[in-house]
């Protein structure tokens, strides 16, 4: 079906008049910082001096690059001032504590439902209405709700950030802010960063009096698995420090594993038990890794804990579906350890990403596709522990969408996912 119309009204829409001040203004604001005269600056443009802006205020590509170049700013940050804020039209300015708790207990419920864009809109007329900081970091920590449940994390980042650099916030808040940082982290593929927020959470609770069951299960055993994961990253990227990272690792799931079971029991809350199993697996996974357990037994392990899930629609609700994804991650990462694989490695680690597919499809989630959309590529391209340059994939339009997806949200996985469309047969 043509979408050609609806394109090019959501592009006016866009831009139009309002855009066209702001284009304005950053044409301005370039010749001034360059020190440029007008028809300096046109000609840097590539522009006419009496016609650097478009009447249409619809820039092309190629006025988007020349004035970023001009600013020494990325080009989306040029292309985001232009557009503006999306949602500035819901957008109120008059801070009102009654809007804001209502506003708060709406984003909530659309965080409790899975509507994450409409939450991200509540967000940010939350942020709008509200008087203090501590309602303002409140809005940020929606709004990185938002972005997490789309898997647009460089969005969450940055709202988390934002609420972040709020003052005299309460230490809850706070950390709960730091335990989505460090997980965001994590998703992203920064490994040091994931790890080092996730120490000082763990620094910052053992130094505190506070000892109430949600401050303990909410931040601590975040901390210590987003801590494990990271620590198991490092051990697979570095064979010479593996051991080391892993059994730190392991004591870090272990750790975890064991706050999220006390406390689900306490709170009743069945999903912790879905993140225990998930720290259970990543310690296997390690124990492997240290030479503590051998690889095919604690493979053969993860594959057993699949078999819940033979038909993932027999998965149980909640964290679950994410929690045998993360097994089938960490078996196949397990595998491509070895130097070299045999063709029952090749079959197994099919198996799991085969498996992990289905799982995030079924609880939409990206960094499980991004880890298996790798974990796929280096398998493909391994022979007898060699990498084989310039092995071709075969993409088909379901393949080319889910790269896409990947691509746009994790900047780490980009010249891989580029090369594969370059590389690639198309069918």
């Amino acid at each position: 079906m043509d979408r050609g119309p609806d394109i090019l009204d959501d592009i006016h829409r866009r831009f139009g008049e309002p855009s066209k001040s702001r284009l304005r203004n950053l044409v301005d604001f370039a010749q001034v910082y360059r020190g440029w005269t007008c028809r300096e600056a046109a000609a840097f443009l590539h522009r006419d001096v009496l016609n650097v802006v478009p009447g249409s205020g619809v820039p092309k590509a190629d006025l988007i690059l020349r004035l970023a170049r001009a600013l020494d700013s990325p080009a989306p940050v040029v292309l985001d001032e232009i557009c503006g804020d999306a949602s500035a039209d819901h957008e109120t300015s008059n801070p009102d504590p009654a809007a804001f708790a209502q506003l708060n207990r709406e984003a909530f419920k659309e965080f409790e439902e899975g509507r994450f864009e409409e939450l991200v809109v509540l967000a940010r007329r939350m942020r709008a209405v509200a008087s203090t900081p501590e309602e303002r970091a409140t809005a940020c920590l929606r709004e990185y709700g938002g972005w997490d449940g789309r898997g647009r994390y460089e969005h969450a980042m940055a709202a988390v950030q934002r609420g972040l650099a709020e003052v005299d916030l309460s230490s809850e808040l706070r950390l709960s802010m730091l335990a989505n940082l460090s997980s965001v982290h994590h998703a992203l593929g920064r490994l040091p960063e994931a790890e080092g927020v996730a120490t000082s959470i763990i620094d910052r609770v053992g130094r505190s009096r506070l000892d109430e069951v949600r401050w303990r299960a909410g931040y601590l055993a975040t901390a210590h698995y987003v801590r494990g994961q990271a620590r198991r990253g490092e051990a697979l990227r570095d064979s010479s420090s593996r051991a080391e990272q892993a059994a730190l690792a392991t004591a870090d799931f272990r750790e975890s594993a064991r706050l999220w079971t006390a406390n689900g029991g306490e709170l009743g809350v069945a999903n912790y038990d879905a993140a225990a199993f998930i720290c259970r697996g990543g310690a296997a996974s390690c124990e492997a890794m240290t030479g503590q357990r051998p690889v095919v037994d604690v493979v053969d392990e993860l594959l057993a804990g699949l078999e819940a899930v033979v038909e993932v629609s027999a998965a149980r609700p909640g964290w679950w579906p994410e929690a045998h994804g993360w097994w089938c991650v960490f078996g196949a990462e397990l595998l491509l350890t070895r130097p070299q694989l045999s063709e029952e490695d090749h079959r197994r680690i099919a198996v799991f990403t085969n498996k992990g597919y289905e799982l995030a499809d079924a609880c939409s989630h990206w960094t499980l596709r991004e880890r298996i959309l790798t974990i796929e590529h280096v398998r493909r391209t391994r022979d007898r522990g060699r990498h084989v340059a310039g092995a071709q994939t075969t993409l088909d339009t379901e393949d080319l969408r889910l790269l896409a997806g990947v691509m746009a949200r994790f900047p780490a996985f980009r010249p891989l996912g580029w090369e594969l469309v370059h590389s690639s047969r198309r069918i």
